[in-house]
């Protein structure tokens, strides 16, 4: 009898020896956590990296394209215009239409560059980039998005990237005078770049939303005075903070957004003016998708854009970056026509003038 005892005295200590006391069990589940709570912040850290390497290689790509339709045709494509070759397309078609062959989407060139039918309707080579049942033009292109930006569904294809046109906010869709690196109607050429290729930004992001956001919408029907006073932007903003700020609910907004459509190449869509610092608010006059007024660039990564410059090249932009005295009236045509003439607007201001003489004076002051 007192062996036995012995042996399930003995089995007992075992198994109390190899369990988990619930104290332990206890430590065991906090380090886990601890563990998963220190893992969570550095997994979302590494998919925003990603996303953001991704964006700027989408610049990139862009970029190059641009470069060889100069190399090949002597001028860059205009940020608005007819299709190269068709001048009796639409005059409203965004370059990145005459940049299709060059993006591989030879295609879809084929496709727009020539009379089709779709759904019994017969459409013209390039027609309206406001004809939303012209099938084309609602084709969502995967380098035209960024993978941060929110997913915007609507009629058109949609756009995270826009042609700069400098600080230029006057008679945008109709100057003579060429202030940016792109321009409305009129053609660029690498020897129009005395600020130098690799001062000058071409590309800049934008933000897509379907909602009020600021980075991603612009108010329409303002006063002309924003065009005297930029600053006057500012208060169409609501009270809050980050990519989360959104325009007031009492403005008429344009539409279809900012970069609601890759093929429209007004000012609304698919422009950038380099007046306001990025992730500031937009606003405009007249036309609701195409008046003139401040474009900004914007984007859904927290504090930053992204740009690509004329060589290139791609570059991270902190929306804190020296942007001027945003109370001084944008240049007109007679005072860009004077020669180089510095750019109000600081740093960025510099960056998007390719001829304000700014280069040594300005951007040496940055290191971006």
């Amino acid at each position: 009898m007192l062996q036995e005892l012995n042996r399930q005295t003995q089995r007992l200590r075992t198994s109390r020896r190899s369990g988990f006391t619930l104290l332990e069990l206890f430590i065991v589940i906090a380090i886990i956590g601890i563990l998963i709570g220190m893992l969570l912040p550095a997994q979302s850290r590494s998919r925003s990296l990603s996303r953001r390497s991704m964006c700027q290689n989408n610049m990139r790509q862009l970029a190059l394209a641009s470069l060889n339709h100069e190399s090949s045709h002597m001028s860059f494509p205009t940020a608005m215009g007819s299709m190269e070759g068709l001048e009796n397309s639409s005059q409203r078609l965004s370059g990145w239409v005459t940049l299709l062959p060059l993006m591989e989407q030879g295609e879809l060139w084929e496709t727009v560059s020539n009379p089709s039918t779709f759904e019994g309707v017969d459409f013209l080579a390039g027609p309206s980039p406001l004809d939303d049942t012209y099938l084309p033009w609602q084709t969502n292109i995967e380098m035209f998005q960024c993978p941060s930006a929110n997913e915007t569904p609507g009629p058109f294809g949609r756009t995270n990237y826009a042609f700069c046109v400098g600080d230029m906010a006057r008679n945008i869709h109709g100057s003579s005078q060429v202030r940016g690196a792109f321009s409305c109607r009129t053609k660029t050429r690498i020897t129009d770049f005395s600020d130098g290729t690799s001062n000058s930004i071409g590309i800049a992001e934008i933000g897509t939303s379907s909602d009020r956001a600021v980075i991603a919408q612009y108010a329409i029907n303002q006063s002309s005075s924003v065009l005297d006073d930029p600053s006057e932007c500012f208060k169409l903003v609501e009270n809050s903070q980050g990519i989360q700020r959104k325009l007031r609910s009492d403005l008429a907004l344009g539409t279809p957004g900012r970069g609601g459509s890759w093929a429209d190449g007004a000012a609304g869509s698919g422009i950038v003016n380099t007046v306001l610092p990025p992730n500031s608010p937009s606003c405009s006059g007249g036309d609701p998708q195409a008046g003139n007024g401040i474009y900004s660039a914007g984007s859904n990564h927290a504090g930053v854009i992204h740009v690509a410059l004329m060589d290139g090249s791609t570059h991270t932009i902190d929306d804190k970056i020296d942007a001027g005295d945003p109370t001084q009236s944008v240049l007109n045509d007679q005072q860009m026509s004077a020669g180089s003439v510095a750019s109000p607007y600081g740093v960025w201001g510099a960056l998007g003038s390719i001829n304000g003489g700014e280069v040594h004076s300005a951007l040496s002051v940055y290191d971006w």
